[in-house]
Formats: structure tokens, sequence, C-alpha cells
């Protein structure tokens, strides 16, 4: 692409062009004619040239305007894509972020998968610790060799920590796009006295799990695999996976906790409790949620007459707790909300209007 916008514009058979890192995959190309929009891709093989799509009008100013996608943090949990052939064994599994680099890479620390032969060939391997006496004992003393200088090892041309955790170096495309994972109780429990996890993540950890923990009865949003986007309600669950409800497909399946996220809607009550990550301070809101858009959601505090733009998810630090509901009526409390906003006594107007 940078060798078609260096040609002398008159030959260049685009006005511009740029990409977008919230929107993976695409590039945006300013030109005359859909055929010189067709003709600045060629040449590329990571691009079908002869997919195009126009942009809307009013979505033009839009693109340009988007925001770049987060990047994860140090100390944060991912989950693995398992978009390669040598990372489909740990397609889902969660990953902690021990360092990052200028070029999009990602330093992971996870439980290995080792493949020692021992399952069929199909089978995914167990997610343990590297055990370095177990397989020096199994497979020969210089099966496993310690890195000169470094307190790890290396086996099967992986790197692996004196603990036993496998360390990967990746970039981000191989990471979900939810970016901060939330892991379950099982999966922490193998992180712990882990030397890479700091005592502070351990600690919003334990608050972020407690806060996205889900009940019988609460509504849900499949997050990924084949019923991805679908809505249902949770009808029973372990430690570990959910039975959900899909009404669209009038049918209940098991799914993983992590697979799922609560869906909001307007007029359910909820209490937010916005923590400070530098002090530790942490605040509590409780009010109604007035808009609910893509991942964020608009929530009115009546006590302080003031409406905030809250999102659940990712690496800011606003935590939501679902209560159950029993909000007004829709109608009804859209009046009180916009009587507040306005500054107008609502007690005294909402009489008249009764």
């Amino acid at each position: 692409m940078e060798k078609v916008l260096q040609l002398p514009s008159s030959s260049r058979p685009c006005l511009a062009a740029f990409a977008r890192q919230a929107v993976p995959g695409r590039i945006f190309v300013e030109a005359k004619t859909l055929q010189d929009a067709a003709r600045t891709g060629l040449g590329i093989d990571e691009l079908n040239s002869a997919k195009l799509q126009m942009v809307a009008e009013d979505k033009r100013t839009e693109i340009l305007d988007m925001d770049p996608a987060p990047r994860p943090q140090l100390q944060e949990w991912v989950r693995l894509r398992g978009n390669t052939k040598k990372l489909r064994r740990y397609k889902g599994d969660l990953a902690l972020v021990v360092g990052l680099t200028g070029s999009n890479l990602l330093d992971l620390w996870l439980i290995p998968r080792l493949d020692f032969g021992l399952g069929p060939d199909d089978m995914t391997p167990a997610a343990q610790l590297f055990n370095v006496d177990g397989v020096r004992a199994s497979f020969g003393e210089y099966s496993a060799l310690e890195k000169t200088g470094q307190e790890t090892y290396k086996y099967q041309n992986n790197e692996f920590s004196s603990q036993g955790y496998l360390i990967l170096s990746r970039r981000e495309m191989h990471i979900c796009e939810e970016f901060e994972a939330i892991p379950t109780g099982k999966e922490l429990d193998r992180f712990l006295g882990c030397d890479a996890l700091l005592l502070e993540t351990l600690v919003k950890t334990h608050s972020r799990m407690e806060s996205v923990a889900v009940v019988v009865h609460d509504r849900v949003k499949v997050l990924s695999g084949a019923f991805r986007g679908l809505l249902g309600k949770v009808v029973g669950l372990t430690a570990e996976e959910v039975d959900v409800h899909l009404p669209s497909q009038d049918l209940v399946e098991r799914l993983r906790i992590w697979e799922l996220a609560r869906e909001f809607r307007v007029g359910d009550r909820i209490r937010s409790r916005i923590g400070n990550s530098e002090t530790g301070a942490e605040m509590v809101r409780t009010g109604w949620v007035t808009k609910v858009s893509g991942s964020h959601v608009s929530v009115f505090d009546s006590v302080d007459s003031s409406e905030v733009r809250e999102h659940p998810g990712f690496n800011f630090p606003v935590l939501i707790i679902y209560r159950s509901p029993l909000p007004p009526s829709t109608s009804n409390f859209m009046k009180t909300k916009s009587l507040f906003l306005s500054g107008v006594p609502a007690g005294r107007q909402l009489i008249g209007r009764q």
C-alpha cells in the first residue's frame, strides 16, 4: 500500500488510503471510481480487491474520527484465538500479559498443553504446568535444557518458566478481540503463586470476577462460538459452565462462563462500582439504565440527577453489578429522567401527570 501511495499523483489509482486498528483486515480508499479503488489493492495478496463495499455517506466522518482499538496492558488477562496451527490447542485459553513492545508483540504466560504422545492424535492435551523433573525422568536428562543465564527451560521448541508456565511472544492478532478477559475460578487457581502475577492484579481480578458473576434467571449474550450474538437466559450453572436457554433456537446450550456477558436493557436498576486504579478508592453509584449502545450503557443516578455512560468490560475501571430489576414502566421512568435532567422538581410535576 505504501508503494501505491508513493507513486506520482498522475499514475496513482486513489486519492488517499488508510486503515483503522478498530477495524482490522480492512483498508479504506478514497478514489474517483470503483475501478480505481480495485486497482489500489492489486498486488497485495492479503486483500481481495474484487470485494468492495461503498461506505455510506453518513458513516464517512465517523470512520475518520474512529478511536484506535485499545491495546492490552501489562498485567491484563487475554484469551488466545487459536488461529494458527501451533496455537490451535490453546483456543480460548487464558494468558497473562507480562510484556509489551512497540511492534504489537505481547509477552504472555499461560498454562501449557503439551503433547507427550500418550493420547489420540485428535485429542486436545490437558492444561498442566510443565514439570522439568518429570520430563527429564521420562525422556532423558537433555530433553529439557535450561537457558544460559535464565531461569527458563526449552522443550519441544517451547520456552517455560521455572514454575512451569509456557512463555509466548505473539502479536495482538492472535488474541481475542475482547482483549481483557476475566478468569474463571478454576483458571485463576492455576495462576496462584505465579511469579509474574502481581498482588494488585490478583485483588483486581477477584473484584472483576465478583462483578460479572451470573446467577440463574440472568439475561445474557453469547460472545463467541456458533451462537455468537444470540440472547438467552441462564437456567443452570456450575463453577465453569452455564446452561443457557436460547429462545430463538428453542434449545438449552451449555456454554463456558467466559463466552457470556450479561445483557442490560433500558429500565434495569443496577449498581455500578467505579474504582480509581491509582488510589484504590471506589465510588458506588445506583441508578437506572437509560440507554444501551454496543458495549456501553448509560446510567441515570436520581440522587445527583446525573447520567453517566459506562463500559462494563475491557480495561476501564468501571464494574457493573446486576441486580434483579423491578423497574417502573419505561414511559414513566423516562419522564422522570427527563424532568430530573431539566431541573424541574420531579415529584411535584409527576403528581400532576398521574
